[in-house]
């Protein structure tokens, strides 16, 4: 079965060089052309969810750390996110975005299907007893 001390282990781990110090780490002058890091807050300034891009090469750029509060979901906000997110990597001349998730993430996954993501590749991480996706989304020009 999973262990889920060892994922919380993993996801702290990887997150330590972005989100160390988001200010620095996602900006256009470190990554390139739309790179950001966005938030979503309500009218009385609560955090509902945040986004980032970051600038891999001239035409692809990778879709990191989608995260919606608990309290958020199911109101639209992963897709709002998203949407600024694909329109900045757009507005750059991105033409490729992609992203790695887990199988854990099922509703994330669901959400980007129906948006046209493509399941590129997947990876098992049997320890974990759960598997990498890796997805890619063609923008239009």
């Amino acid at each position: 079965g999973r262990r889920p001390g060892m994922v919380r282990a993993l996801q702290r781990a990887s997150m330590a060089d972005d989100l160390g110090c988001i200010a620095s780490y996602y900006t256009e002058e470190r990554q390139g052309p739309g790179t950001g890091f966005w938030v979503a807050v309500s009218n009385s300034g609560d955090l509902l969810g945040c986004v980032g891009l970051q600038r891999r090469t001239e035409e692809r750029a990778e879709f990191r750390r989608l995260a919606v509060s608990l309290k958020a979901r199911r109101m639209g906000i992963a897709r709002a996110l998203t949407a600024h997110a694909v329109a900045a990597a757009r507005a750059a001349g991105v033409r490729t975005m992609f992203l790695s998730t887990s199988t854990a993430q099922h509703a994330a996954c669901t959400m980007y299907e129906r948006d046209g993501w493509k399941v590129v590749s997947t990876k098992a991480v049997p320890v974990l007893d759960l598997r990498i996706v890796r997805f890619e989304l063609q923008l239009k020009a």
